[in-house]
């Protein structure tokens, strides 16, 4: 037979390519106070769980109801959408306080709802999908062979298949895809596959894109008994009508076809057959590329993908010695984003062709610090966190499906008591997500295994992933329940006996020098002279770099503790008490000094000898000594002002290492700071200590120092 003769090609001059007219009188009469109405707490009534149907809404267009369906917020303006999105994710948070509080018994950290970041917008808002689904079916004129989007339901048995020509967010290049395949499927003689047992070959597609204009065509089709010389005739017809006839226009990279009988089918489960072109396409995201296969998980707006994992890498505050473990990490992009950062990046998926990606990705970009274990996270979590040092600092970032985490998961992360971080992006909350939630942060539960410290959830920050429509990207920082109230206390009490600013601002201060250390960002930026450095920073208005850099930082860990806040919100009044009163009064009252004597000694000339001896690190810790772990930056090694500032002199290291709780490789040597915190973590006030290891000091040492091994 002649493949010419399979189909008879129907060249038409023009393909329906304008937008539904939508009616306007509807979309002016429906208003944001309306559709937030209609739409109430979205998933407060099982009915309604799904979207706020518009009133009226019977007497709508198939294109507004589809709109409706697939869009619901398409008639709002961006910053409308945005303002619901945020107040619907705060209901979210509220819920999961609720239910942590109802039944457990009080415990620091557990009856507190974590700040809520404000939402961060997509980049693109039209248009942004780089993967779409069409599906066949009867259309509203009755015909079968429709390609497009649900609307109704099967139990109603009031399914149509409606085009999705008119959708804000669909992209020109998968409507233009989905219109040549409905007219291939037309012409072609077999009929389309709507119910399995009903028969039928021709079923769903999947288009893939990518920023430069790549295009994956992905067929599926039942078999339903065919020969394979029989289903080699239309996959042969298949390809001739996209790349020689009418569906060239869609400029194909690649297409894939697979046959199964299955409603969902892996590659290990039937193959994808690539039958044109190119077997992957690429795409570029945070500078690095990435590899996608047929049916690898990835973000399916990329360019607020990028806002998604810059997000998640700012708040899992990882270190240099960390290692950073990726729980379903598909194709590896924010473990290789993130792999710079850390010493170590251990990625999980269950799908094998993603791991594969995931490991040529990490190739691809020079990335040589990262393993990618291919598997049901349920099975390889609880094998692998046990074999994971409890000595290392270890981060976790878990990015599942709508169902959530499987509980042996939940189960394996918590009970590891290195793991003092974990990153939950889930893109549905509200669903069985919150059941991850709530296990996390539950007490302890021997029955359900669940034995390890209990996380308390500190930061909220929504990321809209998905314009036009109600959902977005929730990421959601837990930390371990380790840290003493007693050594924050402790800080706290230092900190406004020496009047270094109150505890929040301090840290928010020495966040942006080490990120933007000897830069106009730098508060006291040493690069400026040793007078600016010491004191004349605090003397002159902040430079506007410093005041922006500050406010890009992400201090929501600060926020969410109250011993901070508390400080915080009291710190002139305790200032004068402990700074000033207390010291003038304890030798007045308990060896008869005059209280002149108690206000100028231990008051205002301690003061002024902390503060100057402190000061030496910005100044003298940045400008003379040697650099043994670094020579490309300015800070030093500086022994006079290890002993001035009780340890704080041994900065070269510092900025070199910065996680390293000791500042220091030689221990309590010269460093009363770090016998302190030993002495706390012996007490049981204080725990996860970090320490890069003695291999990576003298690593780096070998391979950026300056030659001098001992400090001072």
């Amino acid at each position: 037979m002649q493949l010419g003769t399979v189909f008879r090609y129907k060249f038409r001059a023009a393909y329906t390519t304008g937008p539904a007219n939508l009616c306007s009188a509807v979309k002016d009469a429906i208003t944001f106070k309306d559709l937030k109405n209609s739409i109430g707490t979205l998933t407060g009534e099982k009915k309604r769980k799904k979207h706020g149907k518009p009133p009226g809404h019977e007497n709508l267009s198939w294109e507004e109801r589809l709109a409706d369906a697939v869009t619901p917020l398409w008639r709002l303006s961006y910053e409308q959408q945005l303002q619901l999105k945020q107040q619907r994710q705060q209901e979210i948070l509220h819920q999961l306080f609720n239910r942590l509080a109802n039944g457990t018994e009080p415990r620091t950290g557990a009856h507190r709802a974590p700040p809520l970041l404000p939402i961060r917008p997509s980049p693109v808002r039209d248009g942004y999908r780089n993967k779409s689904t069409f599906s066949v079916n009867r259309g509203a004129e009755g015909n079968p062979k429709t390609v497009g989007y649900y609307v109704g339901s099967g139990k109603a048995r009031n399914i149509v298949c409606v085009s999705g020509d008119h959708l804000l967010n669909m992209p020109e290049k998968h409507k233009l895809v989905a219109r040549c395949y409905e007219e291939f499927i037309r012409l072609s003689p077999l009929d389309p596959c709507i119910l399995f047992h009903k028969g039928g070959h021709w079923r769903e597609i999947t288009v893939r894109t990518n920023s430069a204009g790549d295009t994956m065509l992905i067929v599926f089709f039942h078999p339903q008994g065919m020969t394979q010389n029989e289903i080699c005739v239309h996959k042969a017809a298949l390809v001739e009508y996209f790349i020689q006839g009418p569906g060239t226009i869609c400029q194909l990279d690649s297409l894939y076809f697979q046959e199964t009988s299955m409603t969902r089918c892996s590659n290990e489960q039937s193959p994808y057959q690539l039958l044109y072109g190119a077997s992957h396409i690429y795409e570029d995201v945070l500078g690095f590329k990435f590899r996608i296969s047929a049916d690898a998980f990835f973000q399916v707006n990329t360019a607020a993908a990028e806002v998604l994992y810059g997000a998640v890498r700012d708040l899992s505050a990882v270190a240099e010695g960390d290692t950073l473990l990726d729980v379903c990490c598909g194709a590896g992009a924010i473990g290789i984003s993130m792999a710079s950062l850390v010493e170590r990046v251990i990625g999980v998926e269950v799908v094998e062709q993603a791991v594969e990606d995931a490991k040529h990705n990490a190739t691809l970009n020079h990335v040589r610090n990262c393993e990618f274990l291919p598997g049901k996270a349920e099975v390889v979590l609880p094998q692998l966190v046990p074999l994971l040092s409890p000595e290392q600092g270890l981060v976790a970032v878990a990015n599942p499906s709508r169902a959530g985490l499987h509980y042996r998961v939940v189960r394996a992360l918590r009970n590891h008591s290195a793991i003092r971080r974990l990153v939950y992006v889930s893109c549905k909350p509200e669903g069985e997500a919150m059941r991850n939630f709530q296990e996390l942060c539950c007490p302890t539960d021997r029955q359900k295994k669940l034995t390890g410290e209990p996380f308390i959830p500190t930061t909220a920050v929504p990321v809209d992933m998905f314009p036009h429509t109600l959902h977005c990207e929730l990421v959601l920082v837990f930390e371990s329940e380790s840290q003493s109230s007693v050594a924050l206390h402790s800080r706290r009490v230092t900190s406004t006996l020496s009047v270094q600013n109150d505890i929040y601002e301090w840290s928010r201060d020495h966040r942006v020098h080490h990120k933007y250390s000897e830069t106009d960002a730098d508060p006291h930026n040493a690069v400026r002279g040793f007078f600016f450095a010491h004191i004349g920073w605090l003397l002159v208005r902040k430079h506007p770099d410093v005041l922006e850099k500050g406010r890009k930082l992400e201090l929501g860990d600060l926020k969410a503790d109250k011993v901070v806040m508390f400080q915080r919100k009291y710190y002139k009044s305790s200032v004068l008490v402990m700074c000033f009163g207390i010291p003038m009064l304890v030798p007045w009252y308990l060896w008869g000094e005059s209280l002149w004597v108690g206000y100028f000694v231990p008051g205002l000339l301690r003061y002024t000898v902390v503060l100057n001896a402190t000061w030496l690190v910005n100044s003298a810790a940045h400008m003379w000594g040697n650099r043994p772990y670094d020579r490309h930056i300015n800070p030093r090694e500086n022994k006079f002002v290890a002993f001035s500032a009780v340890g704080e002199g041994f900065h070269n290291y510092h900025h070199t290492f910065p996680y390293d709780y000791s500042t220091s490789e030689f221990g309590c040597k010269f460093n009363l700071t770090t016998f302190f915190i030993d002495s706390m973590c012996f007490l049981g006030l204080a725990t996860d200590r970090k320490k890069a290891s003695r291999e990576l000091v003298q690593a780096r040492v070998q391979r950026t120092g300056d030659g001098s091994t001992r400090s001072g």
